[in-house]
């Protein structure tokens, strides 16, 4: 299965809230009625992340994606690349879905990730709502930093400080032959509270700031994103 992750911010003359509620009461049907009638190739799972709050990158948009502040991340799942990109050929995404978008999304800003789901960890109860996410840049001259940050990760999970964490994914960013990639892995953590979001955000960059990370993965992340969003899981398709 393949995660198509949609990491975007509202256009212009509206509020967060108001594209959020866009999202959520106008263009989430038009997703499912497109589920129902094209079940085969259309997503087979479908999921709207919307930021309470989120971190940028310094510098100008240009120079780095990662740059812009973000409000949502449109996670859609199909059985592979290929199908996900065969889904936005049909007549019905082009006709409705597509213009659509326009009313609620910066579209010139938009970046799609397309990535391998890795289940960390998962407990049984599965009602954790609020999630914090970390987004990964592509390293410098394309060095891999995916398991240097997977380490910091594993280390700051592990804190007695660390809150309970009943969900954990990393996502393994696929970047397709001949494009200059924009992340390497994103990762996921679904939290019980506002609180639990933050304090674990906190001691992340806690450990970013000491020696044991080291200066490539500090300032790796300091051109990434980090955000917290409330999950809303509008077609749990087979789980």
């Amino acid at each position: 299965m393949i995660k198509l992750m949609i990491i975007g911010r509202r256009r212009s003359g509206i509020t967060r809230n108001e594209m959020q509620q866009h999202m959520l009461d106008i263009h989430a049907p038009l997703v499912l009625e497109f589920i129902a009638a094209h079940p085969d190739q259309a997503p087979q799972r479908y999921a709207q992340n919307h930021f309470i709050d989120s971190t940028h990158a310094a510098g100008a948009p240009e120079d780095n994606p990662w740059a812009l502040d973000r409000d949502f991340v449109t996670q859609v799942w199909a059985e592979s690349a290929p199908g996900a990109m065969a889904a936005l050929a049909l007549p019905f995404y082009k006709e409705k879905l597509r213009p659509d978008e326009d009313n609620f999304v910066d579209q010139a800003t938009v970046i799609k990730l397309m990535a391998r789901e890795e289940l960390v960890f998962c407990d049984q109860r599965r009602t954790a709502r609020y999630k914090l996410f970390f987004v990964l840049p592509a390293g410098a001259e394309g060095k891999p930093l995916a398991e240097l940050f997977s380490g910091l990760i594993k280390r700051v999970v592990a804190d007695h400080r660390a809150p309970y964490i009943p969900r954990h994914v990393r996502n393994l960013v696929m970047t397709p032959p001949g494009t200059p990639p924009v992340a390497e892995l994103v990762e996921e953590f679904w939290l019980d509270s506002l609180e639990d979001c933050n304090k674990l955000l906190g001691l992340l960059r806690e450990s970013l700031a000491s020696d044991e990370s080291g200066p490539e993965i500090g300032n790796a992340m300091q051109g990434g994103l980090a955000g917290v969003a409330v999950e809303h899981v509008l077609h749990k398709g087979v789980d």
